[in-house]
């Protein structure tokens, strides 16, 4: 009975485990869905910020490259959080998740072409 119980709460264990693994909602969405989020919430987000520039869309594409200061990027990743607390597949979107750099880099050509369908 002991080992029945023990084998049972290591599947749970192990059960709870994978799906924290794919708990980044940008990650368990579809691509298309995801990169056009980002590029949206990157222009919303640029816009609380008042950036006044055309490509607001991509800022969020430049912060993860690093080709924009720390300090505008830390500004823009909290506004696009608070995109996100609005928007219901990404509600529980953490700082963390959306700096990953592995999921941007799998997201970042359908996010580039939704960033320029924003222009």
């Amino acid at each position: 009975m002991k080992k029945t119980i023990t084998l049972l709460c290591a599947a749970a264990t192990l059960s709870l485990a994978g799906c924290h693994l794919e708990s980044n909602p940008l990650t368990s969405a579809p691509k298309h869905v995801a990169a056009k989020f980002l590029a949206a919430a990157s222009s919303n987000g640029a816009q609380a910020l008042n950036i006044q520039q055309d490509s607001m869309g991509f800022y969020y594409g430049w912060c993860m490259q690093g080709k924009l200061t720390p300090k505008l990027c830390k500004n823009l990743y909290g506004e696009m959080l608070k995109e996100a607390k609005k928007t219901k597949p990404f509600k529980s979107l953490t700082l963390g998740e959306l700096t990953d750099k592995k999921m941007f880099e799998s997201l970042q050509k359908d996010y580039n072409q939704a960033a320029f369908y924003q222009l």
